[in-house]
Formats: structure tokens, C-alpha cells, sequence
């Protein structure tokens, strides 16, 4: 935010909670952000969106299913106009005077992020990466031969809310005056090969400003007052995977179990002990991560050697600091392109175990492995 200040009158600074897949855990340790950042009150807003959600989406991640999903929700949101002007006027009454003057939202324009710049249609707005689907090109998430009943499924949303929507939902997927009222776009690695950067690249007046710096100044800060790392010697960093967690989310996902993340963990772990077979192991887990699937990481992995690290609330990026640092493994995460392209650090990727590959988009694993490659990131090879 532009240090709290406007023409010599002080911001009040808001951090909206809008991630409905966040642990409760997670979402308490943002809350301390007031007592470090100066904001004025954090507002978890993940109840409200869930039940809307619940309403609309049945959660199936088939090809099948998607297809259905795309449709209910396209009706549901012309349908349910009243619904969704109850969640912008519920969001209004968390701000003192229902008025922002500045909003910050991540690149990926989600329900979420239409509910926060709905409610608030005079602010400007500043937009921000969000990882690693900011450098990805354009990825289908349906083969073609669907393609034409998608374009059916737009063809019909539009008509509807032309009849029948109000003025909420004939406004609210369109987000009328978007482009004009982007001020700022900020990103941490300048590089334009992403489909999102391409689009606002050629939408936007304004260009993208790089403040890798203050970021880095930020990890530092949070390394002096929270880091604490008493390994003797040097470590590499595990980013293990949470597959099985996916269920939380994904009502498809169902069919994956625990032992998947841990035997692709010790796949992961006997990989790299080739390439560095005396380096102690810090295991840090995802802040989605459940409880019942971190006990399962400390009852397999915690020992004289490892250490499961699972409550500092710490980014990845803070252990990138540590003069002790070597290397660090992992799957599909954004943590590694920000080793090599911020902290020129060694970063390796592995791809994901067979029993996953079929609940990705098709072509999604080609792509990504592309795009780690393109920016520096070695693959690690595991059985």
C-alpha cells in the first residue's frame, strides 16, 4: 500500500480474508498481521463466500463434471443476483463510510475478487502476482471437442442476463471501467511470458513495477523477528506435496490417500540424497496443510536428520535467507521459481506421481515443466 498515506491524510487500511480454502490455523496467523503492518482490522470473509459457494458448485473435477459445473454456475449467477448484492453489502459494512479508495487484488480475477471490486466500483486498483499460474502460458482446461458446448453455455449466460438480470449481475462478471481504474501492477519476476501478463499488458495503461526489494526487505523482517532454525550445519528445504488434502476442496479427489504424499515425499527425499547425501532436511509444509496430514509427515520423516517444520506461519522464501541454506525440492510450487529467478538459489522440480497426472487439465504437466525449464528450474527425477 502506498506507506498509509494520500496527500497528508492517513489511510485505513483494511486486509480482506476471501480464500475459502484456508485452514483455520492459516487464517489465525494472519490475523496478528495489525499488530506488525499497521492495518486496521482484518476481515475473515470466508464463511459468507462458502456458503454461497455450497450453493452453486457441486465440486466435480471430471471432464464431465467440469462442464456441469461451468454451467450452474453461470446460471446461478445470473439467477442469483440478490445473493450475491448481499454479500457486496454485507462486505461494505466491515468499511468505516462503505468507501475504498484503493484496492489490492492479485492478478487472477476470481467470485471473490468480483464481490470485493463490486462492492467498492470507484476505487482504483492495484493488482499483484499470485505464483507460479501468473507465468504459465493459456492452459485449456477442456479438449476441444467441448469447446463448442462452452461457447453454448456463454452464448446462453449472456442472453439471460440481458432478459432477466439485474443490475448487480449485468455488471458484475463484466466489471465495467476495470481496465481504466488499474493504477498499479506489481510483480516480483519480470518476465511477460504468462497468459495473465500478456492480457493486462495489452489492456492497461499503466506498467509493471517490480519491487522485488521490498519483498526481500520484508523476509528479512520477518527472519529477525520469527525465524528460528537451530540445525547445526547445512539444510536443504522439502516442499512436500498435499494431495490427499485435496478432498477438503475437490469432492472428486476423494481417491487419494495419504500414503500417496508421503511415498511421493520419500521419492523426493532419496532422490536428492544422491545428489546431496549429507545435508540436513527441513520438511516445510503448505500453510493448507491439515493437521491429520502433518502428524503423518512427523510420525514418517522426523528424525536426527529431518525436521518437519509446520507452525512458524513462515513463507518458504524466509528459510532462502538462511546462510545455511543449500538447495530446495519440491513439486508444482511457486516457492521454487522465486529460489532461482529472486535468490539465484538451486531449486529443483518433480513431476507428479501417476496416480495424480489424470486430475489435471490435459496438458497442464507439459506446460508447467516448460515453464520451470524456461526459468531456470532443474528437474529432479524420482521412480
Amino acid at each position: 500500500m502506498k506507506k498509509n498515506s494520500k496527500k497528508n491524510t492517513e489511510y485505513i487500511d483494511y486486509l480482506v480474508i476471501n480464500n475459502t480454502m484456508l485452514l483455520d490455523r492459516t487464517a489465525e496467523s494472519i490475523k496478528n498481521a495489525p499488530s506488525i503492518h499497521n492495518i486496521y482490522n482484518v476481515i475473515d470473509f470466508r464463511q459468507d463466500l462458502e456458503l454461497f459457494s455450497l450453493s452453486i458448485s457441486n465440486n466435480n473435477v471430471s471432464e464431465r463434471g467440469w462442464i456441469y459445473n461451468k454451467f450452474i454456475k453461470l446460471i446461478a449467477i445470473v439467477l442469483m443476483g440478490r445473493k450475491i448484492n448481499e454479500l457486496i453489502k454485507k462486505l461494505q459494512k466491515y468499511i468505516i463510510d462503505a468507501r475504498a479508495d484503493e484496492i489490492y487484488v492479485r492478478y487472477k480475477i476470481g467470485f471473490p475478487e468480483k464481490i470485493l471490486l463490486n462492492a467498492f466500483p470507484e476505487s482504483e486498483i492495484h493488482l499483484f502476482e499470485d505464483g507460479l499460474g501468473d507465468y504459465l502460458p493459456k492452459i485449456n482446461k477442456i479438449v476441444s471437442k467441448h469447446r463448442g458446448l462452452i461457447n453454448k453455455i456463454s452464448s446462453i449466460q449472456s442472453r439471460v442476463i440481458e432478459l432477466i438480470g439485474n443490475s448487480v449481475t449485468k455488471n458484475f462478471n463484466s466489471l465495467e471501467s476495470f481496465n481504466e481504474r488499474v493504477v498499479g501492477i506489481y510483480e516480483l519476476i519480470s518476465n511477460y511470458n504468462g497468459h495473465r501478463k500478456k492480457e493486462l499488458q495489452n489492456k492497461v495503461q499503466c506498467k509493471f513495477i517490480n519491487i522485488v526489494s521490498g519483498y526481500i526487505e520484508l523476509l528479512k523482517q520477518a527472519k529477525v523477528s520469527s525465524y528460528n532454525n537451530d540445525l547445526k550445519g547445512s539444510f536443504v528445504l522439502v516442499l512436500p506435496s498435499a494431495f490427499s488434502a485435496a478432498k477438503l476442496w475437490y469432492k472428486g479427489r476423494n481417491h487419494i490417500g495419504i500414503d500417496v504424499d508421503i511415498s511421493y515425499t520419500t521419492d523426493i527425499i532419496m532422490a536428492f540424497r544422491k545428489l546431496y547425501p549429507d545435508e540436513r532436511i527441513i520438511i516445510k509444509t503448505h500453510p493448507r496443510t491439515p493437521a491429520w496430514l502433518i502428524e503423518a509427515f512427523v510420525k514418517n520423516f522426523e528424525d536426527n536428520s529431518c525436521h518437519v517444520d509446520y507452525y512458524s506461519n513462515l513463507p518458504a522464501e524466509v528459510f532462502f535467507l538462511d546462510e545455511k541454506f543449500v538447495a530446495v525440492f519440491g513439486g508444482f510450487s511457486s516457492s521454487l521459481l522465486y529460489a532461482k529467478n529472486i535468490f539465484n538459489n538451486v531449486a529443483y522440480f518433480t513431476s507428479p506421481p501417476d496416480v495424480i497426472t489424470g486430475i489435471y487439465p490435459s496438458g497442464f504437466i507439459p506446460i508447467v515443466k516448460d515453464t520451470f525449464y524456461r526459468l531456470g528450474i532443474k528437474e529432479l527425477k524420482i521412480k
